[in-house]
């Protein structure tokens, strides 16, 4: 009886720490214009900032106020979108990959959509 509930016992605390692990893994924080600027805070924001672009439906203009202009990655910028660099993955991780969020607007500036993709070198 008494190995049953280590079993037991173990099969609880190893589904208690799973729940922990995906929980800090996938752990989002609320968009802040002042850590905006620290790169390493862009990604764990960048989903409650697509919320609020797609909520608020900034124009060009109200955008780059928001997230300013010296993050904007003009290699990968076209007249109608800007590019925020978010991360790069890992060394571990085969590729390098880098994580851009793409805004988009139409020809008179205003928000269209946006979007997070990744690409390696």
């Amino acid at each position: 009886m008494e190995k049953k509930n280590k079993i037991v016992l173990s099969v609880i605390v190893f589904f208690i720490a799973s729940l922990c692990i995906f929980y800090i893994s996938n752990k989002k924080t609320k968009f802040d214009k002042n850590k905006w600027d620290k790169v390493s805070h862009r990604f764990e924001m960048s989903d409650d900032l697509i919320q609020i672009l797609e909520k608020k439906r900034l124009n060009k203009e109200k955008v780059l106020e928001l997230l300013g202009t010296t993050a904007v990655e003009m290699e990968y910028t076209q007249d109608n979108e800007l590019s925020y660099f978010l991360k790069q993955g890992s060394m571990f991780t085969l590729g390098m990959p880098f994580t851009y969020l793409s805004i988009k607007f139409d020809d008179s500036g205003n928000y269209i959509s946006s979007k997070i993709y990744s690409f390696e070198f």
